[in-house]
């Protein structure tokens, strides 16, 4: 078996994820690096991996800019259209609203965009706006849609090699988990230069593959997470 996503703590299965992390750090440092100071985040549901990272790439970037508290910046929704419409009206009713808003995925960032249009705000001169995944309607918004790459084609390519040769019986000296790059693309939605290929200063780092040796492990019992 084959994961697509970040496996957690298991080492039972190979794994293919993206680089959530590094993909959510270099948004948020573009958005610092235009001047935003106060930048908020609508996360994804709090027991997916890779929502988990992205949340975790926009803290370092948060803290590096000396801005240690960031929870009544985070808002909740669910990777879906409605939650990222509903999310941005909670925003707004915040007394000190935000210069920019880094969204975990694209469709949710396609709710926000809707909600600030129907507020009267402008995007970007009243709020930037991010997203994540680059989908393909993500450049063809009002205005078009900065947000962070994500290669899903070679993601279930890279799964379906994995799958095929374990399927084969080639052997394998332990189990391996693989990431791959994500990189910047800057659109209007956020005020920059728009660039649709790799920043240089984003450049994503190659390839990463770890390997785990396959071990014998005494069964465990499960202890549910609060």
């Amino acid at each position: 078996m084959v994961l697509l996503g970040p496996g957690g703590e298991t080492h039972d299965f190979d794994t293919v994820a993206l680089a959530n992390f590094d993909g959510a750090y270099a948004v948020v440092r573009h958005l610092q690096r235009l001047g935003h100071k106060r930048i908020a985040t609508l996360t994804g549901p709090a027991s997916n991996r890779d929502a988990q990272q992205r949340l975790e790439g926009y803290r370092a970037a948060m803290r590096e800019a000396g801005v240690s508290q960031t929870r009544t910046l985070e808002l909740r929704g669910d990777f879906t259209e409605p939650s990222g419409y509903q999310a941005v009206q909670a925003l707004l009713k915040l007394p000190h609203r935000p210069s920019a808003l880094f969204v975990a995925n694209d469709v949710m960032a396609v709710g926000a965009l809707g909600a600030l249009r129907e507020a009267g705000l402008r995007v970007p001169r009243d709020v930037a706006v991010a997203g994540f995944d680059d989908i393909a309607i993500a450049r063809h918004l009002t205005p078009p849609l900065t947000t962070v790459h994500v290669d899903a084609y070679q993601l279930g390519e890279r799964a379906l090699q994995r799958l095929l040769r374990r399927d084969a019986g080639e052997p394998a000296p332990g189990r391996s988990h693989e990431v791959l790059p994500t990189w910047l693309v800057v659109r209007a939605s956020c005020g920059g230069t728009p660039s649709e290929g790799r920043r240089v200063g984003d450049a994503p780092a190659k390839r990463v593959v770890k390997r785990t040796l396959a071990v014998k492990r005494r069964p465990v019992i499960a202890k549910a997470k609060k």
